[in-house]
């Protein structure tokens, strides 16, 4: 009987002819739903399709739950990042000001000893807008005041290293004029 639907409905195809076609189609399929292994078939494909789709799904949600955590990761991350950049920030200002009230002190003691000087006025000025930068936190306004003074720093450290390198080139010159006087004096 499926050997016969199957005829022709393969007859209807070589004929090209429409109506014959959908009644061998719909006669066969009617035959076909009638076999119970069929019918099980059917089932079991139903059954593979449907666990398939439910491992897609269980998949998705696994990708899902994955990029969720990592997105989660790089949120941790970069707030982690700030939380340090700001702590390293606040470090930096803290020893800014820790240096500028070592300069204030500086700056004092170097006001009472030259209370005679010229520019005491300005002294006194520097002083005074140092102080209210530093009781404002006023960084801005603090970094010139603590660069100035680690430039002159460096600048006196500079110099004094040269005049010490000069005395040291000094000393051994002389040295080697007592060495060669010594020399001369030994031979003869």
């Amino acid at each position: 009987s499926l050997l016969q639907l199957t005829r022709k409905l393969k007859a209807s195809i070589t004929e090209e002819k429409l109506e014959p076609l959908e009644t061998s189609y719909n006669q066969l399929t009617a035959a076909i739903e009638d076999i119970p292994s069929f019918a099980v078939f059917l089932e079991q494909q139903a059954k593979a399709e449907q666990a398939a789709a439910e491992q897609k799904g269980k998949e998705a949600e696994a990708r899902l739950a994955e990029e969720k955590k990592k997105q989660e990761e790089a949120r941790l991350a970069e707030e982690k990042k700030k939380q340090e950049e700001a702590e390293r920030k606040r470090k930096a200002e803290e020893a800014l000001i820790e240096k500028a009230q070592q300069l204030v002190l500086a700056i004092r003691q170097d006001v009472i000893k030259h209370m005679d000087a010229d520019d005491i006025d300005q002294r006194l000025a520097d002083l005074t807008a140092l102080e209210e930068a530093i009781s404002s936190r006023d960084i801005g306004k603090i970094r010139p005041f603590v660069e100035a003074s680690e430039a002159e720093a460096r600048r006196e450290e500079s110099e004094r290293k040269r005049k010490r390198e000069a005395e040291e080139a000094k000393l051994a010159a002389e040295k080697k004029q007592q060495e060669e006087a010594e020399r001369k004096r030994k031979a003869e």
